[in-house]
């Protein structure tokens, strides 16, 4: 049986993430996993390869494959949905599956929702997929199979998800050359889970931390660099040094093995784990960036939506990077429960006094399966949860949700409010420009929504009521 595994293209020009500068891993490692089964494996990574609808049917068409599986997270599980529906269009016998977060967090209501996929896994996918492939091959039942859901005389059946994947170092290394050639960035994970409770996060891979050893993980890059010439890599752990052991030793046979002379690499984390030992040792490992989640900058948000962290420890944490020689980089959310406008600029002085080298302000997203989501849809937090497709799920230029007191529009007219502030206070022109370039597609969506306002004298000030007044 042969597989194309496909990460669905976008609406082109509408959001920020409609394109991706480095090609998924999640598909790298099933379709390494596949192939060290013996099952012919393809990828095409839409948004990687700045690929349109018809080119990735076009190549689906001619690879003829048996199993089309799509990756999506929320905002791409339409797209996802129509390419397995042409798909079946042009290959009627074609099995079709779907996996990613969207899957995870919403497995009956997806399959539910869009007909157009056949199978679904709502788990790992690595071990999984490879059983649902041999049962399609043997044309066994799905039942036997864990965190799989399928179709059943017109009913959807969704079988319990079994255990995470214990042993990641049994897991082949991604399958970087089935992508075409890219830059000299590579992405690594060494650990899979959070234990923190934040409400906004989903935790797609699980609450407790599953470690690959130091030896796997320095293994990898070397390999990397020997076979794909790689220079740069980015470490996607939710939170890198949660085992300061596991760690240590990491960054220790990096140097000993003297990678810390030909690589260079970044890493997130939360204020709250690293200290000047960790932050000297990962700086004498290559490494020259680090960024921090830091979300709000009122201490009552933190608190409500379970951070678990200080505004004291983020401003240690950014002074003890920056001392140790590496750049930093600060995410910052607006539109938690029971925000305001004034802890909105609670926020966006803390960032102001920060002064990362970067820093990313998006809004709320109510992921489905997170704490937030739940909120949003009973009303809580002072959330109004509007009908939105999917797809507006997003942190620039989406929709879909807003405040009883800080309408979408406010949140907007807030986050650019927020960039403008962080590099205007800092006397950061140049960075500024340099920004608004890069992330030009961004503006103009966001312009394109505020401006009209504007251009009528009305501000996006909300009244306590939530009615726009003059300005």
């Amino acid at each position: 049986m042969k597989v194309v595994l496909v990460a669905p293209p976008s609406e082109k020009g509408k959001y920020e993430h409609g394109n991706q500068s480095l090609p998924k891993i999640g598909l790298g490692y099933l379709a390494s996993m596949l192939e060290a089964k013996g099952i012919p494996c393809e990828i095409i990574d839409a948004k990687f390869e700045r690929l349109s609808l018809d080119e990735v049917l076009s190549r689906l068409n001619a690879l003829k494959p048996d199993l089309v599986g799509l990756t999506a997270m929320t905002p791409d599980i339409c797209d996802a949905a129509l390419v397995a529906r042409q798909a079946k269009g042009q290959n009627p016998k074609c099995w079709t599956i779907v996996g990613g977060p969207h899957a995870m967090a919403l497995p009956r209501e997806t399959m539910e929702e869009f007909h157009e996929f056949d199978l679904l896994i709502a788990a790992e996918g690595e071990y999984a997929l490879v059983d649902v492939v041999r049962a399609l091959e043997e044309n066994r039942a799905m039942e036997n199979i864990a965190g799989v859901a399928f179709r059943k005389d017109g009913q959807v059946y969704v079988n319990p998800v079994g255990p995470w994947i214990d042993n990641l170092d049994s897991l082949p290394f991604p399958a970087w050359s089935k992508y075409p050639s890219h830059s000299d960035v590579y992405y690594v994970l060494a650990v899979r889970g959070c234990p923190y409770r934040c409400v906004f996060c989903m935790r797609s891979m699980g609450k407790t931390p599953r470690r690959r050893s130091p030896e796997n993980v320095v293994q990898e890059i070397q390999w990397l660099v020997q076979q794909h010439h790689a220079k740069e890599f980015i470490f996607i752990d939710e939170t890198f040094g949660l085992n300061r052991e596991h760690v240590a030793q990491m960054l220790a046979l990096l140097t000993d093995r003297g990678l810390h002379r030909t690589i260079r690499w970044t890493a997130q984390t939360r204020v709250d784990r690293v200290d000047e030992d960790l932050l000297r040792s990962m700086r004498t490992a290559g490494c020259y960036r680090v960024e921090f989640g830091i979300e709000s900058g009122n201490q009552k948000i933190l608190d409500a939506v379970q951070k678990g962290t200080t505004l004291q420890q983020a401003e240690y944490a950014v002074r003890l990077a920056k001392k140790s020689g590496l750049q930093v980089g600060c995410s910052f959310i607006l539109g938690h429960p029971h925000e305001t406008r004034e802890t909105a600029q609670d926020t966006i002085d803390f960032l102001a006094k920060l002064n990362p080298h970067s820093a990313s302000i998006g809004i709320m997203i109510p992921h489905p399966g997170t704490e937030v989501h739940e909120m949003a849809v009973k009303g809580e937090g002072d959330y109004v949860f509007s009908a939105a497709s999917w797809s507006q799920f997003v942190k620039f230029g989406g929709g879909g949700l807003e405040l009883k007191n800080l309408p979408r529009r406010s949140l907007e007219h807030l986050q650019a409010k927020a960039y403008l502030t962080f590099y205007m206070r800092n006397h950061r022109y140049w960075d500024f420009l340099k920004y608004a370039y890069s992330h030009r597609r961004q503006a103009f969506v966001a312009a394109r929504r505020l401006i009209p306002r504007i251009r009528k004298g009305q501000s996006v000030r909300a009244t306590g009521n939530g009615a726009k007044t003059n300005g």
